[in-house]
């Protein structure tokens, strides 16, 4: 047995469950919580849609890149991580 109706609703797209609408949940669940939404997205691989009001041509950044004194007082450590990982931008995948 089963909750009348409930094959009905599950099969519903804006239900249905995809990567997308639970990303989606997942992120407005964490609406005051600024960095843990941030983490969300980046969780989800950026599979999580948006429709931005105005679009600035800046991608969502995906991690923070390293602090200026970490490239100046520690240049060869900087240098070897920074190429391990496949280099220091906003854009470089940490998952």
């Amino acid at each position: 047995m089963g909750i009348a109706g409930a094959a009905d609703y599950i099969a519903k797209p804006e239900v249905a469950f995809s990567q997308d609408n639970l990303g989606k949940q997942f992120w407005i669940a964490m609406y005051n919580r600024g960095f843990e939404g941030w983490s969300v997205y980046r969780m989800f691989d950026g599979a999580i849609t948006f429709n931005l009001p105005a679009d600035t041509g800046n991608p969502i950044p995906t991690r923070f890149t390293y602090p200026v004194n970490e490239q100046t007082l520690n240049e060869t450590n900087y240098d070897a991580a920074s190429a391990a990982i496949g280099g220091d931008t906003q854009t470089t995948r940490i998952f």
